[in-house]
């Protein structure tokens, strides 16, 4: 892979991706001070509000696929969900009778999450304050936004409770979209967005250092990142489309066809790895840990 150097602001240090076994990283990492730059006067969060009802199907979607395999170890309980946002996942979550908790950085997404009825802590995850403990906690791709992940796990350890279990959804380094289109993989953004990139086997490794066992291990394609869009349609789609048809016709067109690849990715053979990289970890017992 060739590097590309991104710049937080104009005139910034640059920021490159550099690889490392079974992984890719953003090299330097940034500081606290840059990303908070970044995110308040950079990041694209329209895309997250065009398309806030697919965001309320995708949520439903997720319980829907995973909740059997939530529910073979805990049938109920206290679930804290990191990276809640407005809540689209939680608010499933407590219809099956779970306690419903989340953490995000404080803003209007929050305040709607709170609003629903969910116990919402505000801040940069581990420096937050959280007395309770959990039976259940998950991560929807949020792990790879952080400087330092195991400061993320390792909390996450301390605050489940000692049979509890961790869901970790990432991006897949090891995806057949990253072997088809390199460093324009759609999941790979600026460097300094998702700061990590894990192989199935790389993100095993770093559970394993922080007091979990993995259990189960999926990887699948997404509605917002399928091979058959995003390693061969879509680039070619999206430039075309919203040419001819403007962007908000295009916008629809664009994502029926994103639907559509997500459905036909499902027949591509089981030996490609998907996107989606999912892995289910119970909390072992550290030693020396009182």
């Amino acid at each position: 892979m060739t590097n590309h150097f991104f710049h937080i602001v104009e005139g910034g240090r640059p920021f490159k991706y550099k690889l490392a076994p079974d992984s890719m990283i953003c090299d330097p990492l940034p500081t606290e001070a840059e990303l908070n730059t970044w995110y308040q006067d950079s990041f694209n969060y329209d895309w997250y509000k065009k398309r806030e009802r697919l965001k309320k199907i995708q949520a439903w979607h997720r319980w829907f696929l995973f909740s059997p395999i939530i529910k073979k170890y805990k049938k109920s309980g206290e679930l804290l969900d990191l990276g809640c946002g407005h809540g689209f996942f939680l608010d499933r979550v407590k219809k099956d009778g779970y306690d419903t908790a989340g953490t995000d950085i404080g803003s209007s997404t929050t305040t709607e999450a709170r609003r629903k009825g969910h116990n919402i802590y505000e801040g940069n995850f581990p420096e937050v304050p959280i007395k309770s403990r959990y039976d259940i906690i998950t991560s929807w791709h949020c792990l790879e936004h952080f400087i330092q992940p195991e400061s993320v796990l390792r909390k996450a350890h301390g605050l489940l409770k000692e049979d509890g279990i961790l869901l970790i959804a990432v991006p897949n380094f090891n995806c057949a979209g990253v072997k088809k289109r390199g460093l324009a993989w759609v999941w790979i953004q600026q460097p300094f967005v998702h700061i990590w990139h894990w192989s199935p086997k790389a993100l095993t490794a770093l559970l394993n250092d922080c007091g979990f066992q993995p259990i189960k291990i999926i990887t699948r394609d997404t509605w917002d990142a399928n091979i058959v869009y995003d390693g061969y349609i879509g680039h070619y789609f999206e430039k075309h489309i919203h040419r001819a048809l403007g962007k908000r016709l295009g916008f629809y067109i664009t994502e029926g066809l994103r639907i559509l690849s997500y459905v036909l990715s499902g027949l591509i053979p089981k030996g490609c790895e998907g996107s989606e990289l999912l892995i289910l970890a119970q909390k072992k017992k550290i030693r020396g840990a009182t």
